[in-house]
């Protein structure tokens, strides 16, 4: 049963923002959207974190723990090619002027959920130290795929 999420366009109802555009996904839990009802100060480009998830890093990393980044990428790239609507739930304001939230679609599938399903990312409340990335050892399935830039800062 679907949340039914059906919103006014750019509007934000109860714990919902929805988005525009998915302007590109940095990494497994950091995606930049725009808002365009917003002013573009804040609604351009505006870096949303996935609450609740710790996903490896693509910079200043190991070599096989920048792999793994690239796979809880194109995880997160595969989201929003395969489900319809793009809405933050119970958004809050985070740190580096990013707002913390789970993305969800017009049917309420979380995107926090995919991603640990698939194993790319690790539950992290976001309090106390960062949990160490531990390398994926089999990572084929994610690093084959090739989505030519779409929703990557290489478009």
């Amino acid at each position: 049963m679907g949340l039914a999420l059906h919103l006014d366009a750019h509007t934000v109802k109860g714990n919902y923002i929805y988005v525009d555009r998915i302007v590109r996904v940095y990494d497994g839990d950091t995606v930049y959207v725009d808002i365009d009802e917003w002013h573009p100060v804040i609604g351009k480009n505006l870096g949303i974190r996935i609450a609740g998830i710790q996903a490896p890093e693509i910079k200043g990393a190991p070599e096989c723990e920048k792999q793994d980044a690239a796979a809880a990428q194109y995880a997160v790239v595969d989201f929003f090619a395969t489900h319809d609507g793009k809405y933050i739930k119970n958004p809050k304001r985070g740190s580096f002027f990013r707002i913390v939230g789970d993305f969800v679609d017009n049917d309420g599938n979380s995107l926090k959920e995919y991603l640990l399903e698939l194993g790319v990312v690790m539950p992290w409340d976001g309090k106390g130290k960062k949990p160490k990335w531990v390398c994926i050892i089999d990572r084929t399935e994610w690093c084959s795929r090739s989505y030519n830039g779409r929703y990557s800062k290489r478009q």
